[in-house]
């Protein structure tokens, strides 16, 4: 009897399908890129982060970045179009990130389209990583067409190869995808269309049927064999949460062994779940592998300290020995750890499991995930799933498959091997014990806030009340400040009740910034503060508001003009010292669209750059000076465009100021007023830019 169960822990099942996994960015791309040269009609990529400018192969005449795969592919079939489907947070995280692969590249003759999908649950993400070629061959997995993924199964310290999109050095990464042909294609396929259309409401025909499509590449390979594609779709209707059912079916379906790659686990229901078996006197084995530390310091506070309450109660569950918790290190001798973020499960060797969803509760319920799961009957196929797991495992070990084989095989336990072949200077590593400072109730608000186990639910709470479709009806007609507007009510109400006071320390530091700007030293060593910050990139809404709070309107606008025009002088100094060339080194191709527009329209570009703020404040400076732009253009285009929004965080920080003297209702009347007027124009400028790359993105013969 199959385990899967279509419509609940999967969406469906595809039979007779070919299956390879690949291990590591090298040889995903170099499959990728023989791949998509043959693609005849249809090329859909969705993504949770996309960079046009990172290298993913390297041919003779050096590296080839995304944009020039693409491009090469067009050229070979002309038939051929590409849609990109990547979350919209990557628009205000980075500039460049599809828009100039959009706009800015000619070979691209309007054949490729980049969307950005903002339709999740507060808090959620887009986070599938899909390439479908013609409905007939699909990846699925953990790696994006981004930077930093590229690397090599040797995982060296130092590999000239693996670097960013402005060529500096990336450290070591383990990732996996899967790649599939037939009926799993096909529904990859519609999932990306069904993406597609519910973020643009553009429908895109499926492509025309064609001969199979199967390049060659390294990896571990099966035939005709049965594939459950599982999703977690937060948006659909009903939400889709297969992925976390398989995930739980497979953990009670494992008997002698379940191997785990994952970035995270903090998902308080998986772990109970592997708690539950791990007290069975007769459960089976558990290796889990991950990264040493979550990236970033928000996930190292967040995910780091889920994850750790998590070991912690996987440990006191395992009365019998049966769980290793690991993380490889590269080098020890150099302290280089792999970063892990590959999502791999492989039960009993029997199910084989690869795909975007992390063992994160948000994974489960608030992003957009895509899996698919082998489910082995045949001896060969499940041989061929022990050679997958041996492959991972001694990759990590850094010893060979044939080693770690004989090794299972002499002393009849995968644990047990690992536990005999761990050492040198490239190995696995227990995670240790968690310190006591992680133990405390932050720890438990921290997860809460970063993974929790529903998506947020004020939407849901307004539907429950007024209806399906009440959310959307209300944002249609009222101002797009609404939500923030109720969240200051509610911080207003408890103000008002004693519940929260103002800080006094924030009290202490205004009236120091007061103090100083009394004097015209003092008040210049503020305007140069506030100028260097500008020009490293801290944002002008937040430093105009700032001198404002603290100086009032009149004030803090006389200190903030200032600090503008020095910081707007500052950046065109350094970019007209720095030249073009070295300029669009150290950004990449995101300067280009800039530069062109600045060449082509002088100071109405720099109106419209500051008015449309598409680029970071600083960025605009700099390569207005790469590109050799009057500072007296730059100065005068540049203030047009930014006078809306200077006058609104003036407004803001004036009605904040006298808030937080005295939070009176018309006090708090003018925080909202000029809350709601800063979103508004923001909505308007976003719908602004959405129509306008809509307009450019559009094939000539469309139009």
């Amino acid at each position: 009897m199959s385990l899967f169960r279509p419509g609940i822990n999967v969406e469906r099942v595809a039979e007779g399908v070919r299956a390879r996994v690949i291990i590591d960015g090298e040889a995903y791309f170099q499959t990728l890129a023989r791949a998509a040269a043959a693609a005849e009609e249809q090329l859909l990529v969705t993504a949770w982060a996309l960079d046009p400018d990172a290298p993913i192969t390297f041919d003779a005449a050096g590296p080839v970045r995304v944009v020039d795969l693409f491009a090469r592919v067009l050229e070979l079939q002309p038939r051929l179009r590409i849609c990109v489907l990547a979350w919209d947070k990557a628009r205000t995280m980075a500039w460049g990130q599809g828009g100039a692969l959009a706009l800015d590249d000619p070979r691209l003759a309007g054949r490729l389209r980049v969307v950005y999908d903002g339709h999740t649950p507060l808090g959620g993400s887009h986070h599938q990583k899909l390439v479908i070629i013609d409905d007939t061959l699909a990846f699925c997995g953990g790696i994006d067409l981004a930077a930093g993924r590229f690397d090599t199964p040797a995982h060296r310290v130092v590999d000239s190869r693996r670097v960013n999109a402005r060529g500096g050095p990336m450290p070591p990464f383990h990732d996996v995808m899967m790649m599939v042909d037939g009926e799993a294609a096909a529904a990859l396929g519609q999932l990306a269309r069904e993406r597609w259309w519910r973020a643009t409401g553009e429908a895109v025909t499926p492509p025309s049927p064609r001969a199979p499509l199967w390049p060659d590449g390294d990896g571990v390979e099966w035939a005709d064999v049965r594939v459950g594609v599982t999703l977690t779709d937060p948006r659909s209707d009903p939400p889709r949460r297969q992925a976390q059912a398989l995930f739980v079916d497979l953990i009670h379906a494992a008997e002698r062994r379940l191997y785990i790659e994952n970035q995270y686990l903090t998902a308080r229901g998986l772990a109970k779940e592997l708690e539950r078996r791990l007290k069975e006197g007769t459960g089976p084995e558990l290796l889990i592998v991950g990264p040493e530390h979550p990236r970033g310091p928000l996930a190292g506070v967040t995910v780091g300290l889920a994850r750790w309450r998590l070991f912690d109660g996987l440990r006191r569950a395992d009365r019998h020995g049966r769980l290793r918790l690991m993380w490889p290190v590269v080098s020890r001798a150099r302290g280089v750890a792999l970063y892990v973020h590959s999502k791999v499960m492989i039960v009993d060797d029997r199910f084989v499991r690869v795909g975007s969803a992390n063992l994160a509760a948000r994974s489960l319920s608030a992003d957009t995930e895509a899996d698919l799961c082998l489910e082995l009957t045949r001896p060969e196929d499940r041989t061929l799933a022990t050679a997958l797991r041996r492959r991972l495992i001694a990759e990590h070990l850094n010893v060979p498959e044939a080693q770690l084989e004989e090794a299972e095989g002499r002393l009849g336990s995968m644990l047990r091997a690992v536990d005999a072949l761990v050492g040198g200077d490239r190995t696995l590593v227990p995670f240790g014990v968690a310190p006591d400072v992680l133990r405390g109730s932050f720890a438990e608000e921290a997860e809460l806030l970063y993974d929790p186990p529903e998506p947020f639910q004020l939407p849901a709470l307004i539907e429950a009340v007024l209806g399906r479709g009440a959310r959307e009806r209300l944002t249609a007609r009222l101002p797009q400040g609404l939500w923030s507007v109720l969240a200051l009510s509610v911080a207003f109400g408890l103000w008002r009740a004693g519940v929260v006071r103002p800080d006094d320390t924030l009290r202490l530091a205004g009236a120091t910034v007061e103090a100083v700007a009394v004097t015209w030293d003092g008040w210049l060593t503020l305007a140069l503060a506030a100028g260097l910050a500008l020009s490293v990139g801290v944002p002008v809404a937040l430093v105009v508001t700032l001198c404002a709070v603290e100086l009032g309107a009149r004030g803090g606008g006389a200190l903030a003009a200032v600090s503008l025009t020095l910081a707007m002088i500052w950046t065109w100094a350094a970019g007209y010292a720095l030249g073009r060339r070295r300029v669009q080194r150290l950004v990449g191709s995101a300067v280009n669209p800039i530069v062109h527009a600045i060449l082509r329209r002088g100071r109405v570009a720099f109106f419209s750059l500051r008015i449309l703020p598409v680029a970071p404040f600083a960025l605009v400076g700099v390569v207005g000076g790469a590109a050799g732009a009057p500072l007296s253009g730059m100065l005068l285009g540049s203030w047009l465009g930014l006078l809306p929004y200077v006058a609104l965080f003036l407004a803001l920080g004036g009605a904040l100021r006298r808030f937080t003297i005295s939070p009176d209702p018309l006090a708090f009347a003018l925080v909202i007023g000029a809350v709601a007027l800063i979103r508004g124009a923001q909505a308007a400028l976003s719908d602004t830019l959405d129509r306008a790359a809509a307009r450019y993105a559009t094939p000539p013969e469309a139009r």
